[in-house]
């Protein structure tokens, strides 16, 4: 790792262990008050799906505390009453068989494969967060179902299973869930994470349509279902597993070794002018074969001029070598520095 001295202080501070050719800069108090430097951000997405939650959680307790609510139902019962009108013998058959989505089977298969994935690949963060979201999930559509008690849309014939309320898709959250799951603990950031989210958005808005067309829920029913099944996996993968700190790769090697590039990288750097007063130059690991579970790296100082020398003579490329273990929110480890000139 390179490091370049800050030059505005010409003497380390009393408590911190002087580095033998090195210009220390004078540190910063510890917390400093900035924001850590990986932030969970939750990008536009993950805000938008909040404050569709909140919008949400406002209109549930609109329809509880005013009397709206027998005039919404009747008006979705209208409006799937109109939908079912339009069913024809070839459509039927079709949209019967996207309905398989709805079946529990489909989730639980999705849901025990990645649990099963995640531990062959030892993404242990990622599965603790996909069961927490898995339960979450599970206990709030119950627990709506319970509250509301709204039942099935009248006067429309319903086809195909069904049981209990409505209120909410229960196979949309669950289907959703498992979707959101897979995305964002088993497929790599990038084109192929987008790609999974444009197939998983697919199968959602395919099984809304069949369960609106097959007269089983309500509109809102199906709006409860998405939100509930899309927002809670997204902004809690956003928040306990990002990708600048738990980046889902499938690189060989040890999983434990960290990609000291990037946002890690910079945090890295901060932090040793932090506690150091030495500007990072440069990072290179190094003998990661046999390094277990660390991220050993090497770090190359730009040394302060000693008497009969200048800074264009001196050789700073020759750090001692150090395994520490780098930890994964971007702390610096211990290192050891020299220079040679």
């Amino acid at each position: 790792m390179d490091v370049m001295a800050d030059s505005s202080s010409a003497e380390p501070e009393p408590h911190r262990t002087a580095i033998p050719g090195v210009h220390q800069a004078r540190g910063r108090r510890r917390p400093s008050g900035e924001p850590p430097p990986l932030p969970r951000a939750l990008g536009r997405s993950g805000r938008f799906w909040i404050v569709v939650m909140a919008i949400l959680a406002v209109f549930i307790v609109v329809l509880a505390g005013f009397q709206i609510g027998n005039s919404l139902e009747r008006g979705e019962d209208a409006f799937v009453r109109w939908f079912a009108g339009m069913r024809t013998t070839w459509l039927t058959a079709v949209v019967r068989r996207v309905n398989v989505l709805a079946s529990p089977v489909v989730p639980r298969v999705l849901g025990w494969g990645t649990i099963l994935a995640l531990l062959v690949v030892r993404r242990w963060r990622h599965l603790v967060v996909f069961v927490g979201v898995t339960l979450i999930a599970v206990w709030l559509t119950s627990h709506l179902a319970q509250l509301t008690g709204r039942p099935r849309p009248l006067g429309v014939t319903i086809l195909g299973s069904w049981r209990g309320p409505s209120f909410p898709s229960r196979p949309l959250v669950a289907l959703g869930g498992s979707l959101m799951g897979i995305t964002y603990t088993l497929v790599v950031p990038g084109r192929p994470r987008e790609l999974a989210k444009r197939a998983s958005w697919t199968l959602l808005a395919a099984l809304g349509f069949a369960e609106l067309y097959l007269g089983q829920f309500h509109p809102t029913d199906l709006l409860f279902g998405l939100v509930l099944g899309l927002a809670l996996p997204v902004v809690a993968y956003r928040l306990e597993t990002p990708n600048a700190i738990f980046p889902v790769t499938y690189r060989k090697g040890r999983a434990a070794h960290l990609d000291l590039s990037g946002a890690r990288g910079a945090a890295i750097r901060q932090a040793i002018r932090d506690q150091l007063g030495v500007t990072i130059l440069e990072i290179k690991p190094f003998g990661l074969e046999g390094s277990g579970g660390s991220s050993p790296s090497t770090r190359r100082p730009t040394c302060a001029p000693t008497a009969g020398t200048s800074w264009g003579a001196r050789s700073c490329t020759a750090p001692s070598r150090t395994r520490s273990r780098t930890t994964p929110s971007g702390g610096s480890p211990s290192t050891r520095t020299t220079c040679s000139g």
